[in-house]
């Protein structure tokens, strides 16, 4: 079972009123869309299977992985692994028989479902889901009352290893810069990013780009890609 030394920087350091975390969208969407080859890395099409939209709510505290669900509970964890499965999304990753990848899914479903109620879809290649890209597309509303839409991808890339890359697209009322000092005080490094998105980078290689809308809103993009060391 993987350690907490194992999960990523960027998905411990979230804001607890709003966690508004980060699969490049389009990306995400064109490559699972297509249903790509990812083991072989051919443009060939390849079948997809699709799950029922789930529709839940995960209401334990955020900072409280081991205590959402008690042993006693008839809807406890179930393990795969020495993998915890806490949401709809990760059971039915284990359901398909996603294992390489299965403690990404888990960790970034959970990270983009704890305390917020939610609808998720996810996909995943039919001839081989283990060897293929694994996704989930999930809407979620936080304690606040704001609404998100996250994506995210988790693919084998060879030798046991595993990456994935997530995004979340939100928007706030009020200006950019109060969105950004509120929600996004890690993200200090400002990048040059054409004339009306401001982007920013914290030291984890996260990216959040903020658009104005009409000076009364701000469009949130955050984004990054998660890499893995092999499983032992």
């Amino acid at each position: 079972m993987r350690g907490k030394d194992y999960i990523h920087p960027a998905l411990a350091t979230r804001k607890r009123r709003f966690a508004l975390p980060v699969a490049t969208f389009t990306f995400v969407a064109g490559a699972i869309g297509l249903g790509w080859t990812t083991m072989s890395g051919l443009p060939r099409l390849s079948p997809v299977q699709v799950a029922d939209a789930q529709v839940k709510e995960d209401s334990a505290p955020a900072d409280s992985r081991s205590g959402r669900l008690r042993a006693s509970d008839p809807l406890a964890s179930p393990v795969i692994d020495g993998v915890s499965l806490h949401n709809s999304v990760s059971r039915q990753a284990g359901e398909w028989g996603i294992r390489t990848c299965l403690d990404h899914v888990a960790t970034l479903s959970d990270f983009l479902t704890v305390n917020r109620s939610y609808t998720a879809l996810s996909q995943r290649g039919q001839s081989e889901p283990d060897g293929e890209a694994f996704s989930s597309t999930i809407a979620a509303r936080d304690a606040t009352g704001i609404d998100s839409l996250s994506t995210f991808i988790s693919a084998p890339v060879g030798s046991g290893k595993c990456n994935s890359a997530y995004q979340t697209v939100a928007a706030f009322p009020g200006n950019c810069r109060a969105v950004r000092e509120e929600h996004f005080p890690s993200f200090n490094e400002v990048i040059a990013f054409g004339d009306k998105v401001e982007a920013w980078k914290n030291q984890h290689d996260g990216y959040v780009f903020l658009l104005p809308v009409d000076g009364l809103a701000c469009t949130a993009i955050k984004t990054q890609i998660v890499h893995q060391v092999p499983r032992s």
